[in-house]
């Protein structure tokens, strides 16, 4: 298992999606109730989040995610730019239309 220090990224801080992807995969209950609220299948989504399929793809996701200094939620990247924070959604699509 990695420290936590090995789980940091360049910023020097944890990742918000490790820990928030361990609680929900070691919390069904919890899982089932979020996928019902948004009016979904919790015995289908349940299985499917334990595919290797998914939990591949949410590894290599969370690597990305780290090797591009991306420490927590929300966060844009256009490109290489990173854009952090809910208040700069709009700078990033902004960035985006200018084909940065």
């Amino acid at each position: 298992m990695a420290s936590r220090r090995q789980n940091q990224n360049a910023t020097g801080r944890e990742p918000t999606g490790p820990p928030l992807m361990r609680t929900l995969e070691h919390n069904e209950d919890l899982l089932r109730s979020l996928v019902k609220i948004v009016g979904g299948d919790a015995d289908a989504a349940w299985v499917q989040a334990n595919t290797p399929e998914i939990k591949d793809a949410l590894k290599a996701q969370t690597d990305e995610a780290i090797k591009r200094g991306i420490f927590g939620a929300p966060s844009f990247t256009v490109g290489n730019e990173l854009f952090w924070g809910n208040d700069r959604l709009e700078d990033a699509v902004a960035w985006a239309k200018k084909g940065m």
